[in-house]
C-alpha cells in the first residue's frame, strides 16, 4: 500500500513538474452565447394589453406604415412575418454592452478548463476579478477538485473533527470531569439527616405540646430568673442559720475553758436542719421542670439550625469540590488550540466566498457558466474582468496560473437622459400674517372699568402699546386690524359673566382707543416697501402714513372660555387623580353653570385649586394683529439662486446612488424625478411624470424615449413603439441606442424596426 502511494505521488509529481515548465495551460474565459430573449411581460391587470398583431404607426411626413412582428428565417437568411419571435445571438468577441436597471448590473462569462489543468490529485483554484475606474475587487471563487484530493480533504477534516469532539464543552463538565457518584452519595447522605432531624423536630414540637400549664408559664425567662433568686435567697438564710449555731457553740467553749464536754463536742456539733418551707420546694420542684423545658427549648433550635443549613445546601458550591481541575485545565487547552492544530492537521481546508466546489475527472474539459448581479455605482460604466487562478497539488505545491483573457462589459444605463438645465429656487412668501398676544387685565369685582393703579394693569397696557407701536414701525408688515377678545373665568352666574365680559372689552377698547390716538399723533414715519426674496428692503417711499388704528379696533368677548379651562387641566399635573373625572363633566354637561357646580360637588378640593391657580389665568385679554407686507400683490417670489437640493439630487443620479437621489428630486416631478423613479423600480409613477411632460414638450425626443422604455416595461407594447419609432424621428441616434436598452431592442427585433426597406426615416 505504501509503495503504490509513493508511486501515484512521483507520477503527480512528474506531471505538476511539467505543467509549471511548460506554462502553456490556461483558463479560457469567454462571453457566452446569449440566452433567447423572452417575450415582454404581460401587462399588469388594468394596464393596456401587450400588443400582439399589427401596430399601426403615421411618420411626420403623413406616410402610414403597418408593422407587424417578425421573425427572422436563419435557412433562408432573412425576416419574415409571424407573430413571435425567438433568436439567438452569438457574440464572438470579448465587448459586450449590458444594461444597467433598477441599480443592477448583470454579468456572465463562460469558463473553461482544459485537460491539461485537471488531475484527481489537484485543486484548482479560479478567482473572477472585476476591474473599474476606481476599484478592484473579487467574485466567488470557482474549486474544481480531483477525487484524490477530495478524498485527502475528507481524510484531514475527520480527524479534525475528531479532535474538536475530543472537547468537552463546560456545560458537560461536571458529567466528564468530577466525581459524580461521591457528590451524589454526600447529597443522599444529607438528605437522610435531614429527614432524622425533621423527624426529631416533629417530637420535640409534640412534647413541648404536651406540657402542663406550670411548665409552660415557668418556660418563661423572667419566671425562670425569678424563682432562681428566691431559692438563692434561701440558701442563703439556712447558711447564715448553721453559721450562727455553730458560732454560738464555739463562744461558750472558749467561755468555759475549764469544761472539757463543750471543748470536746464544739468541733463535732451539727446543728439541727433548718426546715423547708413547703413554697420553697414547690419552686424547686417547678425549677426542675423548667430547666428541662429549656434544655427541650435549646435541642429544638439546634435541630431548626441544621436543618436549615441542609435545606439551604448550595449544590452549586459543593460541585466544586468534586471536580478534578487538571483534566479540565487539559481540555480547555485543546480548546485554546483548536486553530493551531487545524492549521496543522488540514492541510487544503475548504476556501470561503467560493461559488462552486466540485469534483471533476482528468480525461475531459470543463466549462461552466458564471452569472453574477453586481451593484452599479459611480464608476461602473465600463468594467474589465479578467481570472486568476492556482492549483496546488496533495504534496503541498502550488503553482499560479497566468492570467486568462479580458472581456470588457460596456454598461448602458438610463443616466445619459439626465437633464443637466438649471433649476432656480422660487420662494413662497406669505402676503398676510397674524401676530397674537394675551395680556391679563384686572377688573374690580363685578365692575368694568379699566383702573391703572389696579393690580398689574399699568405694566399690562404699557405692553400693549409696545407691542402696537413695533408692528406700526416695523418695516416689512403693516397693521390691517387688531381684534380683542375679553373673556372671564367660570366661577358665578354664566349670564353675569357674559355681561362684565362685554362691558369690560368695551371700556378697554375706550382706554386703547384713547392710547392708540396718541401714539398715532407722536410717529411721523410712513412708508411703502418692496422687498426681495430674502425680506430685505429694496426701496422705500413715503407715499403712504400709517393706518388710523383706533377705527381698525374691533372688540370681541367670551363669557367663560371652557376650552381654555381644559387645556389648562390638562396640562397641570397637580390635577392627575381627578383629570379624567373633570373634562368628562366639561365634555358632557351642556349647561355651564350646572357643569361648575358639579365639579365644585364632585371634586372640591379640584375645584378649590381651579379656583386659586387656573381662574385668574382665565381672566384675559387676547389681542390679534392682522398683518400684510408693505408693497407686496403676490405670493410667490422667484429668485436666481440655484437650488442646490435639485442640483444635488442630479448629482447623486449622475453617481448611481439613485434611493438617495429619489429622495432629494421627488418633489419636483420632472423629467429627472421619473428617471430616479424607473432606476428604482416605480414604472408607473415614471410613466405618470412622463406622459406628463410629453404634453409640455411634445418635440423632446428623450422623453418619448424613456416613455417608450416605461410602456414596455408596464406590457404596453403599441405605446412603447410608437413613443420609439417618434423619438428616432427626432433623433435618429436613438435608433441605435433602442438595441442597448433589452426592454426595446426585443420590441425592435420583434416588428423589424428600422428596417430601411420597410420604415424610410
Amino acid at each position: 500500500m505504501l509503495l503504490l502511494l509513493l508511486i501515484l505521488l512521483c507520477g503527480c509529481s512528474r506531471r505538476f513538474a511539467r505543467l509549471r515548465r511548460s506554462g502553456d495551460a490556461r483558463v479560457q474565459v469567454s462571453m457566452p452565447s446569449r440566452r433567447r430573449t423572452p417575450e415582454p411581460a404581460a401587462a399588469p391587470q388594468g394596464d393596456t394589453t401587450a400588443a400582439s398583431g399589427p401596430i399601426t404607426f403615421t411618420t411626420e411626413d403623413g406616410r402610414e406604415l403597418r408593422l407587424v412582428p417578425a421573425a427572422y428565417d436563419d435557412r433562408l437568411q432573412e425576416s419574415v412575418m409571424n407573430l413571435r419571435i425567438e433568436q439567438v445571438t452569438i457574440s464572438v468577441n470579448n465587448i459586450r454592452n449590458v444594461a444597467e436597471r433598477n441599480g443592477k448590473i448583470d454579468l456572465e462569462f463562460s469558463v473553461t478548463l482544459p485537460r491539461e489543468l485537471l488531475d484527481d490529485q489537484w485543486r484548482v483554484e479560479l478567482e473572477p476579478v472585476l476591474c473599474t475606474r476606481q476599484d478592484t475587487f473579487s467574485l466567488h471563487r470557482l474549486l474544481f477538485t480531483g477525487e484524490r484530493f477530495r478524498r485527502l480533504q475528507r481524510q484531514d477534516m475527520a480527524r479534525y473533527d475528531r479532535y474538536l469532539h475530543s472537547i468537552v464543552d463546560s456545560a458537560d463538565y461536571f458529567r466528564c470531569f468530577a466525581d459524580v457518584a461521591g457528590f451524589e452519595s454526600y447529597l443522599h447522605k444529607a438528605a437522610v439527616r435531614r429527614q432524622a432531624l425533621l423527624e426529631e423536630k416533629a417530637r420535640l414540637d409534640a412534647a413541648a405540646g404536651n406540657t402542663v400549664s406550670g411548665r409552660s408559664r415557668l418556660s418563661d425567662r423572667r419566671v425562670y430568673r425569678r424563682g432562681l433568686r428566691d431559692l438563692r435567697r434561701q440558701a442563703a438564710r439556712e447558711r447564715r442559720s448553721r453559721l450562727d449555731s455553730v458560732g454560738a457553740l464555739g463562744r461558750a467553749a472558749q467561755g468555759h475553758p475549764s469544761d472539757p464536754l463543750a471543748a470536746y463536742l464544739a468541733p463535732h456539733y451539727k446543728p439541727r436542719p433548718v426546715e423547708t418551707p413547703g413554697y420553697v420546694r414547690a419552686i424547686r420542684r417547678e425549677l426542675s421542670d423548667s430547666s428541662e423545658v429549656q434544655r427541650s427549648r435549646i435541642r429544638r433550635r439546634t435541630v431548626e439550625a441544621n436543618i436549615r443549613l441542609l435545606s439551604d445546601l448550595d449544590t452549586a458550591a459543593l460541585m466544586l469540590e468534586y471536580y478534578d481541575l487538571r483534566k479540565i485545565e487539559r481540555n480547555e487547552e485543546r480548546a485554546r488550540n483548536k486553530e493551531e492544530v487545524f492549521r496543522r492537521v488540514v492541510r487544503f481546508p475548504e476556501l470561503p466566498g467560493t461559488r462552486l466546489d466540485t469534483i471533476v475527472h482528468a480525461d475531459r474539459s470543463v466549462t461552466y457558466r458564471y452569472a453574477e448581479q453586481i451593484d452599479a455605482g459611480e464608476h461602473t460604466d465600463r468594467i474589465h474582468l479578467f481570472l486568476r487562478g492556482a492549483v496546488t497539488s496533495v504534496g503541498g505545491r502550488r503553482y499560479e496560473l497566468p492570467a486568462s483573457d479580458t472581456l470588457t462589459y460596456s454598461v448602458t444605463s438610463m443616466i445619459s437622459f439626465i437633464d443637466d438645465a438649471p433649476r432656480y429656487v422660487h420662494r413662497i412668501v406669505r402676503r398676510d400674517a397674524e401676530a397674537d398676544a394675551r395680556f391679563f387685565f384686572v377688573f374690580p369685582r363685578n365692575g368694568t372699568e379699566v383702573r391703572e393703579d389696579l393690580a398689574d394693569n399699568r405694566a399690562q397696557l404699557a405692553a400693549v402699546k409696545r407691542l402696537t407701536q413695533a408692528l406700526m414701525t416695523d418695516p416689512v408688515f403693516i397693521i390691517d386690524s387688531i381684534a380683542l377678545t375679553a373673556t372671564s373665568s367660570p366661577e358665578g352666574s354664566w349670564k353675569v359673566n357674559d355681561r362684565l365680559a362685554r362691558e369690560r372689552s368695551a371700556a378697554l377698547k375706550e382706554v386703547l382707543v384713547r392710547e392708540f390716538r396718541k401714539m398715532k399723533d407722536s410717529l411721523g414715519i410712513a412708508g411703502s416697501y418692496v422687498l426681495d426674496a430674502g425680506g430685505g428692503v429694496r426701496r422705500i417711499e413715503t407715499d403712504n402714513g400709517l393706518p388710523d388704528l383706533p377705527d381698525r379696533v374691533r372688540a370681541g368677548w367670551l363669557a367663560e372660555d371652557w376650552g381654555r379651562l381644559e387645556e389648562l387641566v390638562r396640562a397641570d399635573s397637580a390635577l392627575a387623580a381627578d383629570r379624567e373625572g373633570i373634562l368628562a363633566l366639561v365634555r358632557k354637561e351642556v349647561d355651564p353653570d350646572r357643569r361648575e357646580w358639579l365639579i365644585r360637588k364632585r371634586f372640591p378640593a379640584s375645584y378649590a385649586y381651579m379656583r386659586e391657580k387656573l381662574y385668574p389665568q382665565m381672566r384675559a385679554v387676547d389681542f390679534r394683529f392682522s398683518l400684510h407686507r408693505r408693497g407686496m400683490k403676490r405670493d410667490t417670489v422667484w429668485t436666481t439662486v440655484l437650488d442646490s437640493a435639485y442640483l444635488r439630487g442630479v448629482e447623486l443620479l449622475k453617481k448611481r446612488r439613485y434611493e438617495e437621489a429619489l429622495a432629494l428630486l421627488r418633489p419636483y416631478e420632472d423629467r429627472n424625478t421619473a428617471l430616479a423613479y424607473m432606476s428604482v423600480g416605480l414604472d408607473r409613477a415614471a410613466a405618470r411624470i412622463l406622459g406628463r411632460e410629453e404634453t409640455r414638450r411634445p418635440d423632446d425626443a428623450e422623453v418619448k424615449y424613456m416613455l417608450a422604455v416605461v410602456s414596455a416595461r408596464l406590457g404596453d407594447n403599441e405605446r412603447a413603439v410608437r413613443s420609439l419609432l417618434r423619438a428616432a424621428e427626432l433623433q435618429p441616434r436613438l435608433r441605435f441606442r433602442g438595441n442597448l436598452d433589452p426592454e426595446l431592442s426585443a420590441l425592435i427585433r420583434r416588428y423589424d424596426l428600422f428596417n430601411d426597406n420597410t420604415v424610410n426615416l
